[in-house]
């Protein structure tokens, strides 16, 4: 799982061929919003590890609560019940907070009752500093 930003493509920091990994990208690579589809994934094509990729200067690590709150505000009610879930999913799942948005993302897969035990006991995380190239587990 990594996120989308071009600079943080697993295929090419870990030397992936395409049919050698499924890579679930989303903004962030955070785990909360990708927890289906490796439900899904799991379910029909036994996974074997889970690998977060995270990285430094991620755009979501420049969204703050006020910004999402803005945004809600204006598309819809603010005080909306779904609104403030939504809200709060963003600000607690989305944004990047550096190396301890890894740690976050392996201690939620290890609290998910659905999915099986060894395969989150053998989940990983990695960082990327995106100025330095360097890659360094967390």
């Amino acid at each position: 799982m990594s996120c989308l930003d071009s600079r943080c493509n697993p295929q090419t920091i870990f030397g992936l061929t395409p049919a050698e990994a499924v890579v679930i990208r989303n903004p962030g690579g955070r785990v909360w919003s990708a927890l289906p589809d490796i439900v899904a994934l799991d379910s029909r094509f036994p996974i074997t590890r889970i690998v977060i990729l995270q990285h430094s200067d991620c755009g979501t690590s420049h969204v703050t609560e006020e910004l999402v709150y803005d945004n809600i505000e204006v598309t819809v009610s603010p005080k909306d019940s779904q609104s403030l879930r939504m809200r709060d999913d963003v600000v607690r799942y989305k944004i990047s907070h550096g190396e301890e948005s890894v740690k976050e993302d392996l201690s939620l897969l290890k609290m998910q009752p659905f999915l099986r035990k060894d395969l989150v006991e053998s989940a990983i995380g990695f960082w990327l500093d995106t100025f330095s190239g360097l890659v360094t587990a967390v």
